[in-house]
């Protein structure tokens, strides 16, 4: 593994795209890896990032609701093809959109946080806990009719999660431990907020300046949220 010549890409990435820190895993089809790490994870202590730095998954945590979400389509207890009127009766959607609809993305619920006005909600009370009810709030018209076309849209996921409680009973974040985390041994994974932090975790970072010359803020408190409750 050329490890040296990996490292100085790495670091040229970094440097060029004004990232505060990263780190970044290669794996081979022959089961070799290589794992490289630069900058940053904390602007206020000046920390590293090093191999056991945690960072926030983002959308990468819809992966993780559409497998329990499937695994619950195997074993029967959810219809792909099910309204999800019926199923979420208290959100008045259009009865033509399915379940199937939400995985897809081809629901055509616009995407909450596209509605201009939410960030100013969010980042004027980082500390509060939303409600669906509230999220919902902020989708406005429908991009298309159910079904026609594909849009990217936080919405559908935010949905397919209630979905998941809705069936199972519990806490979206305990579906996901008991049906994934623990049996794959993702011991150092765990949902934000409502489980303790597993390792310490990179700081969420607003970046100001030029790319030449990064200047990095951190936001958020210092207890591991991602970049702040709300």
């Amino acid at each position: 593994v050329p490890s040296a010549a990996l490292q100085r890409r790495l670091d040229a990435i970094r440097a060029r795209r004004g990232i505060p820190g990263m780190a970044v895993t290669i794996r081979w089809l022959d089961g070799e890896e290589w794992t490289g790490t630069t900058g940053i994870a904390d602007a206020t202590t000046g920390a590293p990032v090093t191999r056991d730095t945690a960072f926030a998954l983002g959308s990468v945590s819809k992966t993780f609701t559409a497998a329990v979400g499937l695994q619950l389509v195997e074993s029967g207890e959810l219809d792909l093809d099910a309204s999800v009127t019926t199923l979420l009766p208290e959100l008045d959607l259009d009865p033509r959109i399915t379940v199937r609809m939400l995985f897809d993305h081809t629901s055509g619920l616009a995407d909450y946080f596209l509605d201009p006005r939410i960030d100013a909600a969010l980042q004027g009370d980082p500390d509060a806990a939303w409600s669906l009810a509230r999220a919902m709030r902020y989708v406005r018209e429908p991009v298309a009719a159910p079904g026609e076309r594909f849009f990217y849209s936080n919405t559908n996921y935010l949905l397919l999660g209630e979905l998941v409680e809705a069936v199972t009973g519990r806490p979206l974040s305990a579906a996901v431990r008991e049906r994934l985390l623990k049996p794959l041994g993702l011991e150092e994974t765990w949902t934000q907020v409502v489980e303790a932090p597993r390792a310490a975790t990179a700081r969420g970072h607003r970046v100001r300046g030029s790319r030449a010359d990064p200047q990095f803020r951190v936001v958020g408190a210092p207890d591991g949220l991602m970049p702040f409750r709300s």
